[in-house]
């Protein structure tokens, strides 16, 4: 009897473990602050692109990340990161590099 119920809780605690990770991250609906106004350091190299900073949205709350520069990828360009809106809500699509025709 008590073997069936130790393995009826593991059950449970197991299957909602499973469930559990295939549920989306509550969305938020506030929009970010302003930019911050940070100083730019001098490029360590003329043909380095800077990647602007961002903020992302993590345990409830707004969290800076900072800009920074990056060397460019051979037969790439740099789509810098934007926000969308996507229905009734805006969405943060990241700075990513895409391949030039």
């Amino acid at each position: 009897m008590v073997k069936k119920a130790v393995a009826s809780i593991l059950f449970s605690i197991f299957m909602i473990m499973l469930f559990s990770a295939c549920l989306r991250p509550p969305r938020h609906y506030y929009n970010p602050p302003p930019p911050k106004k940070m100083h730019r350091a001098r490029a360590p190299h003329p043909t380095h692109i800077w990647v602007q900073g961002y903020y992302v949205w993590r345990s409830g709350r707004w969290i800076w990340m900072s800009g920074h520069w990056q060397k460019p990828k051979r037969g790439y360009k740099w789509i810098p990161g934007h926000y969308e809106k996507r229905k009734k809500h805006k969405v943060w699509i990241p700075g990513h590099w895409k391949r030039r025709r």
